[in-house]
């Protein structure tokens, strides 16, 4: 199985890539059949790109192929593993105001179970270095400019997409 790749969503969390994912599954040229794959920054790495293309091995070949993982733009690794695979894919960044961004984490976290709910956003943002390190995208995206070409990366700001979703 020889999948290419035609794009890659990589960030960042809590920024409306669940929008812009659910925007191009619907779309009837785009296959996108999982989000949150976490392929290229998690230790599921090692499985190897056939594991990772078999995702996409219902998608018709006619379509473009792809997937959205917020993982990516902070992960450090992520830029060059990717390059190494899909050197050619064009990447995909929502960026949102960092500090609304660190707090939708700080709520996200509560709702989930991941911190009590009576944890204050301080002490939270304090305790886990990615509640403040994931709205560093200045260094984020420099990573992914070692590896790819400005025309394959495309940043979105996540209050632009509120104002006009269209």
């Amino acid at each position: 199985m020889d999948t290419m790749i035609d794009f890659i969503g990589i960030g960042a969390q809590k920024s409306g890539t669940s929008w812009a994912y659910t925007c191009l599954y619907d779309h009837p040229q785009v296959c996108a059949p999982i989000k949150e794959i976490h392929f290229f920054s998690r230790p599921r790495f090692s499985e190897g790109k056939e594991w990772y293309e078999h995702h996409f091995a219902a998608c018709d070949l006619a379509k473009i192929k792809g997937e959205f993982s917020t993982s990516y733009l902070y992960a450090t690794e992520a830029p060059e593993r990717i390059h190494g695979l899909y050197p050619n894919a064009k990447l995909i960044a929502i960026l949102r105001n960092p500090i609304d961004r660190a707090y939708s984490q700080y709520r996200n976290a509560i709702k989930a179970g991941e911190i009590k709910e009576d944890t204050t956003f301080e002490f939270y943002a304090a305790n886990d270095q990615s509640v403040l390190g994931q709205g560093m995208y200045a260094e984020q995206i420099a990573r992914f400019d070692r590896y790819f070409r400005p025309e394959q990366l495309l940043v979105l700001i996540y209050e632009d997409i509120k104002k006009d979703p269209v």
